[in-house]
Protein backbone atom coordinates (compact mmCIF):
# COMPACT_ATOMS: atom_id res chain seq x y z
CA UNK A 1 0.00 0.00 0.00
CA UNK A 2 2.86 2.35 0.77
CA UNK A 3 4.23 1.80 -2.74
CA UNK A 4 0.97 3.06 -4.24
CA UNK A 5 0.91 6.12 -1.99
CA UNK A 6 4.55 6.92 -2.81
CA UNK A 7 3.86 6.53 -6.53
CA UNK A 8 0.87 8.89 -6.34
CA UNK A 9 2.85 11.43 -4.34
CA UNK A 10 5.77 11.28 -6.77
CA UNK A 11 3.62 11.51 -9.93
CA UNK A 12 1.11 14.11 -8.83
CA UNK A 13 3.00 16.36 -6.44
CA UNK A 14 6.69 16.08 -7.14
CA UNK A 15 6.45 15.96 -10.94
CA UNK A 16 3.60 18.51 -11.10
CA UNK A 17 1.32 16.21 -13.06
CA UNK A 18 -1.65 17.58 -11.15
CA UNK A 19 -1.52 20.44 -13.67
CA UNK A 20 -2.59 18.00 -16.39
CA UNK A 21 -5.62 17.04 -14.34
CA UNK A 22 -6.56 20.70 -13.83
CA UNK A 23 -6.12 21.40 -17.55
CA UNK A 24 -8.32 18.41 -18.36
CA UNK A 25 -11.00 19.64 -15.97
CA UNK A 26 -10.97 23.06 -17.63
CA UNK A 27 -11.44 21.49 -21.05
CA UNK A 28 -14.29 19.41 -19.60
CA UNK A 29 -15.94 22.55 -18.28
CA UNK A 30 -15.64 24.17 -21.69
CA UNK A 31 -17.23 21.18 -23.35
CA UNK A 32 -20.11 21.19 -20.90
CA UNK A 33 -20.92 24.64 -22.20
CA UNK A 34 -22.66 22.68 -24.93
CA UNK A 35 -25.73 22.94 -22.73
CA UNK A 36 -26.41 25.99 -24.89
CA UNK A 37 -27.13 23.61 -27.72
CA UNK A 38 -29.71 21.64 -25.76
CA UNK A 39 -31.42 24.74 -24.41
CA UNK A 40 -31.37 26.29 -27.86
CA UNK A 41 -32.97 23.37 -29.65
CA UNK A 42 -35.72 22.79 -27.09
CA UNK A 43 -36.76 26.43 -26.93
CA UNK A 44 -36.80 26.88 -30.70
CA UNK A 45 -38.73 23.65 -31.25
CA UNK A 46 -41.28 24.52 -28.56
CA UNK A 47 -41.83 28.02 -29.94
CA UNK A 48 -42.37 26.74 -33.46
CA UNK A 49 -44.60 23.92 -32.28
CA UNK A 50 -46.69 26.29 -30.15
CA UNK A 51 -47.15 28.61 -33.09
CA UNK A 52 -48.18 25.74 -35.37
CA UNK A 53 -50.79 24.49 -32.88
CA UNK A 54 -52.20 27.70 -31.40
CA UNK A 55 -51.03 30.59 -33.57
CA UNK A 56 -49.51 32.28 -30.52
CA UNK A 57 -45.91 33.53 -30.25
CA UNK A 58 -45.93 34.88 -33.80
CA UNK A 59 -42.97 37.26 -33.34
CA UNK A 60 -40.85 34.60 -31.63
CA UNK A 61 -41.73 32.16 -34.40
CA UNK A 62 -40.55 34.68 -37.00
CA UNK A 63 -37.27 35.13 -35.09
CA UNK A 64 -36.84 31.34 -34.88
CA UNK A 65 -37.50 30.94 -38.59
CA UNK A 66 -34.91 33.61 -39.42
CA UNK A 67 -32.41 31.94 -37.07
CA UNK A 68 -33.00 28.50 -38.60
CA UNK A 69 -32.84 29.80 -42.15
CA UNK A 70 -29.57 31.66 -41.60
CA UNK A 71 -27.82 28.98 -39.54
CA UNK A 72 -28.91 26.06 -41.70
CA UNK A 73 -28.17 28.00 -44.88
CA UNK A 74 -24.54 28.85 -44.18
CA UNK A 75 -21.62 26.43 -43.92
CA UNK A 76 -20.25 25.81 -40.44
CA UNK A 77 -16.78 27.05 -41.44
CA UNK A 78 -18.28 30.40 -42.44
CA UNK A 79 -20.08 30.52 -39.08
CA UNK A 80 -16.81 29.80 -37.27
CA UNK A 81 -15.05 32.61 -39.14
CA UNK A 82 -17.88 35.08 -38.52
CA UNK A 83 -18.06 34.27 -34.81
CA UNK A 84 -14.28 34.30 -34.28
CA UNK A 85 -13.26 37.25 -36.47
CA UNK A 86 -16.53 39.17 -36.38
CA UNK A 87 -18.29 38.75 -33.07
CA UNK A 88 -15.24 38.20 -30.86
CA UNK A 89 -12.73 40.26 -32.86
CA UNK A 90 -12.14 42.85 -30.16
CA UNK A 91 -12.21 40.37 -27.27
CA UNK A 92 -9.39 38.04 -26.36
CA UNK A 93 -11.12 34.66 -26.09
CA UNK A 94 -9.97 31.07 -26.28
CA UNK A 95 -10.43 29.49 -29.71
CA UNK A 96 -11.87 26.37 -28.13
CA UNK A 97 -14.72 28.32 -26.58
CA UNK A 98 -15.50 29.98 -29.91
CA UNK A 99 -15.54 26.60 -31.67
CA UNK A 100 -17.79 25.08 -29.01
CA UNK A 101 -20.15 28.04 -29.24
CA UNK A 102 -20.27 27.94 -33.04
CA UNK A 103 -20.89 24.21 -33.18
CA UNK A 104 -23.51 24.47 -30.43
CA UNK A 105 -25.40 27.12 -32.37
CA UNK A 106 -25.10 25.16 -35.61
CA UNK A 107 -26.11 21.77 -34.28
CA UNK A 108 -28.84 23.36 -32.16
CA UNK A 109 -30.54 24.62 -35.31
CA UNK A 110 -30.55 21.19 -36.94
CA UNK A 111 -31.68 19.47 -33.76
CA UNK A 112 -34.48 22.00 -33.27
CA UNK A 113 -35.91 20.97 -36.63
CA UNK A 114 -35.65 17.32 -35.66
CA UNK A 115 -37.22 17.92 -32.26
CA UNK A 116 -40.08 19.88 -33.80
CA UNK A 117 -40.91 16.91 -36.02
CA UNK A 118 -40.78 14.58 -33.00
CA UNK A 119 -43.28 16.81 -31.17
CA UNK A 120 -45.60 16.72 -34.18
CA UNK A 121 -45.47 12.92 -34.39
CA UNK A 122 -46.26 12.58 -30.68
CA UNK A 123 -49.17 15.00 -30.99
CA UNK A 124 -50.60 13.16 -33.99
CA UNK A 125 -50.22 9.88 -32.16
CA UNK A 126 -52.00 11.27 -29.10
CA UNK A 127 -54.83 12.62 -31.24
CA UNK A 128 -55.28 9.20 -32.84
CA UNK A 129 -55.43 7.58 -29.41
CA UNK A 130 -58.07 10.06 -28.24
CA UNK A 131 -60.26 9.26 -31.25
CA UNK A 132 -60.21 5.54 -30.49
Amino acid sequence: MQVVIDSIRQNLLEQNRWEYIVDGLLVTLKVTCCIIRYFNRVVVAMIRNTYDNTGKLKILNIICNIYLTIIRGTPVVVQLLIIYFGVFASVRIDKTIVAILAFAINSGAYQAEFLEQVYKVFQEDNLKREEV
